[in-house]
């Protein structure tokens, strides 16, 4: 069985123009030694502009994993260029 948690989200808000906002999550299910990051990077009319998901094998305590999927979603902003 799994089990999932849905924490509410507050409004999204929008970047200025010309800039990107990344927001980033985390899949994890209790004792596999994986976890899935996610990241979504959009403009300032809310429409995607890059998403990603990443398999990562381990288990790490819940702040490093959110540091890990941060960390990939800054690196794909700063191949593409994106100001974030």
């Amino acid at each position: 069985m799994i089990n999932t948690t849905v924490v509410p989200c507050s409004e999204w808000t929008a970047p200025p123009p010309g800039l990107f906002k990344l927001n980033t999550d985390v899949a994890i299910r209790k004792g596999a030694l994986m976890i899935g990051l996610c990241a979504a990077i959009r403009d300032e009319k809310g429409k995607v502009v890059i998403a990603l998901s990443k398999p990562l094998p381990g288990n790490f305590n819940d702040e490093i994993e959110e540091l890990l999927a941060l960390r990939e979603g800054l690196l794909r902003a700063k191949i593409h260029k994106l100001h974030i």
